[in-house]
């Protein structure tokens, strides 16, 4: 263990080179919780008789329950505020993403970046000191970036401005403080499950949250005396209804502790204020300049 380091940053990511909604997500808590944070989910985990639980492998009760367990955890954490769930997600039918020759690994780095710099600058004390913990991920250059990290001298300095060009280690800042980032296997890390489960709760939401929301009216107890089997069940299959479920849980949850999410208004999870401990960003353009980066600007700017 680092003695330097303050804070841990677990992420993980869903979707990010196929379909039209991705998304990234951040669990971030201090280093003095995360070990009996990992040790419960762990436990939670094995109750379940589930090894590793990811979102693309909900498809039965007992996944459910097991997601169910594991979410309920992070948002008594969060209530408590001994940690905090960010998950920021794109559209990649959007003005940025629609566009011919996109380069789906260099936008993943670059809503990494957005979300490091959000959520570990802004949402956590000024001298944090952190250790982040990405799931693996092959198309990532993550040693790189470790190398730029460890880098003291004055060249290491990094433009602010994010349209500009260069490897994604050469998108973060120094002042992150980022004293080391560790890829770990899912498998063999609670934390970077519960986040899978969180980041593919937000994007599924984003595709089917319309079916779900009609799906919990008429299926809501208030219904059930009057409601056909036909309506109940209409177009839902056993994945869905496993989700819909699960959905429906984390959603009360969230309400009975005001956690600040929002499901009616957009259809899909959303948080009117980021500042609260979960958090569903959709990320929107920033101006008329920012578009998702080309593989053949890349070329250009011979990266």
């Amino acid at each position: 263990m680092d003695r330097n380091v303050t804070h841990h940053a677990f992420g993980d990511e869903t979707k990010w080179n196929e379909g039209r909604f991705r998304g990234v997500g951040l669990l971030t808590l201090s280093a003095q919780h995360s070990a009996a944070f990992e040790a419960k989910a762990g436990q939670l985990l094995q109750e379940s008789s589930v090894k590793e639980l990811k979102w693309k492998g909900l498809k039965t009760a007992r996944e459910r329950h097991a997601a169910i367990k594991i979410t309920n955890l992070i948002l008594k954490g969060a209530l408590a505020g001994e940690c905090r769930v960010d998950v920021l997600s794109w559209d990649t039918h959007d003005k940025r993403h629609k566009i011919q020759g996109r380069d789906d690994l260099e936008n993943l780095q670059r809503m990494y970046y957005h979300l490091l710099r959000t959520v570990l600058r802004k949402r956590w004390p000024s001298g944090s000191r952190w250790g982040f913990y990405p799931d693996e991920h092959t198309g990532i250059d993550w040693a790189k970036m470790e190398d730029f990290l460890g880098k003291k001298s004055s060249d290491a300095v990094i433009e602010n401005n994010l349209l500009t060009f260069g490897q994604f280690h050469q998108r973060i800042r120094h002042e992150f403080q980022i004293e080391h980032i560790d890829q770990r296997s899912s498998a063999k890390t609670c934390l970077i499950q519960a986040v899978d489960i969180f980041v593919g709760l937000a994007v599924y939401t984003r595709d089917k949250g319309a079916a779900f929301y009609q799906w919990d009216t008429d299926t809501g107890v208030q219904k059930d005396l009057f409601e056909t089997a036909e309506a109940k069940h209409a177009k839902i299959n056993g994945t869905d209804e496993e989700r819909f479920q699960l959905l429906r849980g984390f959603l009360k949850v969230c309400r009975a502790g005001k956690m600040g999410v929002s499901f009616v208004t957009k259809k899909c999870l959303h948080s009117p204020n980021p500042g609260k401990p979960i958090n569903f960003w959709h990320y929107e353009p920033q101006h008329e300049l920012d578009v998702a980066p080309t593989r053949k600007s890349k070329q250009e700017k011979n990266i």
